[in-house]
Order: structure tokens, then C-alpha cells, then sequence
């Protein structure tokens, strides 16, 4: 009953970081000018560019974060981004968003340690 309890508090806690992490985030002009023209056209067509993503995103006490772990949390936030992106007009910064999904894993994981 305890573990549950921690990991239902950790997920809560991660759920609020994410929260403000995403209103505090914000695009620099070098981050978005870094971006070539294949995320561009990739953004374009409503998918995100994966090809950078490693098999193991990061590794906390030798515990891994895997590219499938990462993929599920980033596949719902890139939605949630794109719909953002259509009502604003301004394009989802998909290097600031792997970062931010890749903090928020390891910060959850370390929440439920």
C-alpha cells in the first residue's frame, strides 16, 4: 500500500513540474533557429522528427530510460503541442520538448525512488 501511495504522489508531482514546466519553458532564438529543413517539413505534415532519439534517452543509477519509454510520454505531449501550434500559428520547438519530456522522466523516476 505504501509503494502505490508513493507512486500515485510521484506521478501527481511529476503532473504538476510538467505543468509548470510548460508555462515557464520558452523558445530561444537559437533553438529555433537550429532546426533544419526536414523537422520543418516534418512539422509540416503533422509528425515529429525521432531520427535524434537515442535507444537509451538517459540512466539513472544504471537503470535506463529506453527510446520506447520515452517515445510513449513524447508521442501525447507532441499532440498536445501540435494542437498549440494550430491555434497559435507558432511551430511546436521539438528540441525544447524532448528536453523537457526527458527531465520529466527522470524527474518522476527519482520521485518514485
Amino acid at each position: 500500500m505504501t509503494r502505490r501511495t508513493t507512486t500515485v504522489w510521484a506521478a501527481g508531482a511529476a503532473l504538476c513540474l510538467l505543468g509548470i514546466a510548460g508555462c515557464t519553458m520558452a523558445s530561444t532564438d537559437e533553438d529555433t533557429s537550429s532546426a533544419d529543413d526536414s523537422s520543418s517539413e516534418q512539422q509540416e505534415s503533422g509528425a515529429p522528427d525521432l531520427a535524434s532519439i537515442p535507444e537509451v534517452v538517459a540512466e539513472i543509477d544504471g537503470e535506463a530510460i529506453s527510446r520506447e519509454d520515452f517515445l510513449q510520454a513524447y508521442s501525447s505531449q507532441y499532440a498536445q503541442a501540435s494542437l498549440q501550434a494550430q491555434q497559435t500559428g507558432v511551430p511546436v520547438d521539438e528540441s525544447a520538448l524532448q528536453r523537457e519530456v526527458a527531465e520529466n522522466l527522470v524527474t518522476v523516476e527519482l520521485l518514485e525512488r
